[in-house]
């Protein structure tokens, strides 16, 4: 096997999940359910060439992207929750295309949302602080 060839295709699984949650948020609308976000996002992967997915798409909205007090996986499932435009959203998505697979997570608002802008500005400094967790060596 190619590595190089390998890591590509799978860029190009990953890009296309990442393309997926982009498209659906441009359309995503108030009153849509999770159910009919996550088909939808199925279905634009199969458009583009996906043919299984490691899983099929989430889509959660409000406080059920909390996911507070889920208790088992039928609880993860689409619900038929409607989208409120205050809301918290996060879209996940599992392609498997051409044998490589992706998984990704795409959280936003469709309203301004300070409590989110918060909660991405700690993410963001913690991804910078991962590297450096990997350039010294361990002490003993």
């Amino acid at each position: 096997m190619d590595a190089n060839l390998d890591l590509e295709s799978f860029k190009k699984s990953q890009r296309l999940s990442y393309e997926c949650a982009v498209a659906i948020r441009a359309e995503l609308k108030e009153g849509w359910t999770e159910k009919q976000t996550a088909k939808l996002m199925d279905t634009y992967l199969r458009d583009f060439g996906v043919k299984t997915f490691f899983h099929k798409s989430f889509a959660w909205f409000g406080e059920r992207s909390r996911f507070q007090d889920f208790s088992n996986y039928l609880q993860f499932l689409p619900s038929n929750r409607r989208l409120q435009a205050d809301d918290v959203v996060i879209l996940d998505t599992a392609p498997i295309l051409n044998g490589f697979t992706s998984d990704i997570g795409y959280t936003f608002s469709l309203k301004p949302n300070k409590e989110l802008d918060q909660a991405m500005k700690l993410l963001r400094e913690f991804r910078l602080q991962i590297p450096k967790l990997f350039e010294s060596p361990l002490k003993t």
